[in-house]
């Protein structure tokens, strides 16, 4: 996979797509594939700022049966089971546990109900998915077996557990970057950091973009017959009148590692109100996910009026989400200091719901011909990395009817779908020099947050960052000016992620 700048505004595309989030990568796969010249253009780095903030769980949507929404939870099956299938290096079976109390919607009966019903309903969850990739059936455990599994959960007023079983991508950067290597090997032609700084409209017809490459200065103009808007929070850059409103979503990254193996499922502390709910808890879920070293808490949601280029975290909210975790489980004893990053995305907000901050739970896809013009633009509304794949599968389609083509099912596959080796333990010289030839890594950054496992869980330490710069430097021709920028851009990224020394 090679970065060719000029291959992008040499011809006219079939469809050009806006954004390489889960949802713009995954309508590249899905349209290079059936033959559609593609480009794909990144502001950024292929997955580098939404869809890098992830729990990382592939769910079946069980939360969908509090909402009786039983045609999405089958849209969240169907998508776990296909990433199982395509992807069975990087998304594995992981164990979920929520204590059961009281008589009412946490009670064991009721949790024994529910669990029953996910097993009825995800009865094709395994199709297709080999044997050591299958999820089990969902049961509840008593008392006496949770606490013996997890001595640390011995609370008066736990009556036992409900245990139910989904994916989980632990590298969802590479994920990411599989459907984009699996689209360049298809033909389409691929480029991070290209910043599309506006839609050329033609006779109300939408006919490509004037863009800018951020590493040259370039100008560029791209074209295209479609065009898919998959900017995320960029959503207004290709159409500034399309106003939406932000929630920053944010997860701690934590040194502690309490229960295992198992992912945990515990009501905070304050009221929670879901409007969509058919069957309201009162409270809200915060999920502790065993990852690496450590595990992953969230998620937190905060109204973002801002621009998305300033997203980051305070002091502050780092503090105020750990007395949260604190007062919702004293026992857990979480102390700032445990932080090691925080992940931090930007979702659309529920409408209406700006002040309470909370996400909006419906993926859309617009078709501005249909909704005012112009014609050749369509937009992805996306909120969920699980169905990021079927939401962005549907826009190419939808991309393609248009152009005229017929849509042709494929089997699911994918290019590059493994684990890295470079870790901060043990730094392989060949596979940096692989993510720069073959890639397209362009800034340290690029290797240390998503080619390889050696920073996204924490911060590797100067002597990682000089020891992976000097070798990007010798493959990329960096001066020791140039070292030494790429070093403090890629510190400055971890400040905005809560590295505050």
């Amino acid at each position: 996979m090679k970065r060719d700048i000029k291959a992008l505004s040499a011809s006219q595309f079939d469809l050009l797509i806006i954004g390489a989030g889960i949802h713009g990568v995954a309508a590249a796969w899905a349209a290079a594939r059936r033959g559609l010249s593609v480009a794909l253009i990144e502001k950024e780095d292929f997955g580098g700022a939404t869809s890098a903030n992830s729990l990382k769980v592939i769910h079946g949507g069980l939360r969908y049966l509090q909402h009786l929404n039983i045609r999405r939870m089958r849209e969240s099956i169907s998508a776990r089971a296909r990433f199982l299938r395509m992807a069975p290096e990087l998304v594995v079976p992981r164990s979920f546990l929520m204590p059961t109390f009281g008589t009412g919607t946490r009670s064991k009966l009721v949790m024994k109900i529910a669990m029953g019903m996910n097993d009825i309903i995800s009865a094709d969850r395994n199709n297709g998915v080999r044997a050591d990739r299958r999820l089990p059936n969902c049961y509840v455990i008593s008392r006496g077996e949770l606490f013996k599994n997890l001595p640390q959960l011995d609370r008066p007023e736990f009556t036992g557990a409900a245990v139910w079983h989904d994916g989980f991508a632990e590298n969802t950067d590479r994920l990411n970057l599989a459907f984009v290597l699996t689209a360049a090997n298809a033909g389409a032609v691929v480029a991070n950091y290209v910043r599309a700084e506006k839609l050329v409209v033609e006779n109300r017809i939408a006919t490509g973009v004037e863009a800018v490459d951020a590493l040259s200065g370039a100008q560029i103009t791209i074209r295209a017959r479609q065009i898919i808007n998959a900017a995320g929070p960029w959503f207004h850059t290709v159409k500034p009148e399309l106003q939406r409103t932000w929630v920053k979503a944010y997860n701690l990254i934590v040194r502690k590692k309490w229960f295992g193996e198992f992912g945990l499922a515990l009501e905070s502390a304050s009221d929670f109100h879901d409007p969509d709910a058919v069957v309201q808890r009162g409270k809200r879920n915060l999920f502790f996910v065993p990852w690496r070293d450590g595990t992953m808490i969230g998620t937190q949601y905060r109204f973002f009026p801002d621009d998305p280029d300033k997203r980051g975290i305070t002091a502050d909210e780092i503090a105020e989400f750990v007395r949260e975790v604190n007062l919702m489980y004293p026992a857990l004893d979480l102390k700032n200091e445990d932080v090691t990053l925080v992940h931090i995305g930007i979702m659309p907000a529920l409408p209406g719901a700006a002040a309470n901050a909370q996400p909006d739970k419906h993926s859309d896809i617009i078709d501005h011909e249909k909704a005012g013009g112009p014609r050749g633009l369509i937009s992805i509304k996306g909120v969920k990395y699980t169905t990021g794949l079927s939401v962005g599968e549907d826009a190419a389609m939808l991309a393609s009817e248009k152009l005229g083509r017929t849509w042709r099912e494929l089997a699911d596959e994918l290019t590059g779908a493994e684990m890295p080796k470079t870790t901060k333990e043990k730094i392989v010289a060949d596979e940096i020099v692989h993510a720069v030839r073959d890639e397209m890594a362009c800034k340290l950054a690029d290797v240390i947050l998503r080619r390889t496992a050696l920073g996204s869980f924490e911060f590797p330490g100067d002597a990682v960052l000089k020891s992976c710069a000097d070798i990007m430097g010798r493959e990329l021709g960096w001066d020791g000016k140039k070292i030494d920028a790429e070093i403090e851009d890629t510190r400055r990224i971890y400040r905005m992620h809560g590295l505050f020394s």
